[in-house]
């Protein structure tokens, strides 16, 4: 099974939002992600499953969260 991996640029183009975004995504634990040198890589499967679960929710307040409660509003 061959795995597909995307950077944050591309991760960011699929989700319609900033490699910061992305960066706040992983550092709450919303999505994973491997760093790979200086890169930090996301599997595509992985972001697929993400917006899967997440369709309707809205993100925008969720930097203000802690880790904790982001993991618990949104599913993971």
């Amino acid at each position: 099974m061959e795995v597909k991996l995307l950077t944050t640029k591309e991760v960011a183009e699929k989700l319609h939002c900033s490699t910061h975004q992305v960066s706040h995504l992983r550092k709450h634990g919303l999505i994973r992600g491997t760093r790979y040198a200086k890169y930090w890589m996301y599997t595509e499967e992985d972001i697929n499953n993400f917006i899967l679960k997440n369709i309707g929710q809205d993100f925008w307040h969720f930097r203000d969260m802690k880790p904790e409660a982001a993991r618990k509003k949104y599913a993971v």
